[in-house]
């Protein structure tokens, strides 16, 4: 999804406006993806940067560490929610380095089956649906510029890139496609 969006946000905005980030940390992103993401930024001219651990820790004000942070989380909600802490993770960074850059608008990949499954976990919750394509987030607005394609139409688009992220996950996530 990241890689359609880079690619769509760079083909409408001028490069600096925009930026781009990859938080590192266990099967939410590895290394290895960081990597491909800083050559795909570096290919369309996209300022692109790079969050260790302990940066992020430092970034986000985390007093111990973001893996102290994640065994208290799994404690309570167990490893199979590793990417709703690693999605928590990403919005707190983009919020905090959209702050500090002046920034007012954060894009994210969200695709189709993303804002399925986030409306459906707000209705069995006995909540409204979030708003989208755009979405009021205390100083930001959330931008989801592919909210109508599927997921399988934005692997497509990467295919290379798609199947290296999804064959670095743990098994309790989204199964190889």
């Amino acid at each position: 999804d990241s890689n359609a969006l880079a690619y769509g946000l760079r083909a409408g905005l001028p490069q600096e406006r925009l930026f781009a980030f990859t938080i590192v940390f266990r099967d939410v992103m590895t290394q290895a993806a960081a990597d491909r993401a800083t050559v795909l930024c570096q290919e369309l001219g996209i300022h692109h940067e790079v969050i260790q651990p302990d940066e992020l820790s430092a970034l986000l004000g985390i007093a111990t560490s973001v893996d102290e942070l994640y065994a208290d989380f799994s404690e309570v909600f167990g490893s199979e929610a590793l990417h709703f802490f690693g999605t928590f993770l990403i919005l707190k960074t983009a919020r905090t380095l959209a702050s500090r850059r002046g920034c007012s608008d954060l894009a994210f990949g969200y695709n189709r089956e993303d804002l399925l499954a986030e409306m459906l976990f707000q209705l069995v919750n006995g909540r409204r649906p979030l708003a989208y394509p755009t979405r009021p987030i205390g100083d930001e607005r959330i931008v989801m510029p592919v909210w109508r394609i599927p997921k399988l139409v934005l692997d497509a688009c990467h295919p290379k890139f798609s199947l290296e992220n999804y064959r670095e996950r743990d098994a309790n996530t989204t199964r190889q496609r």
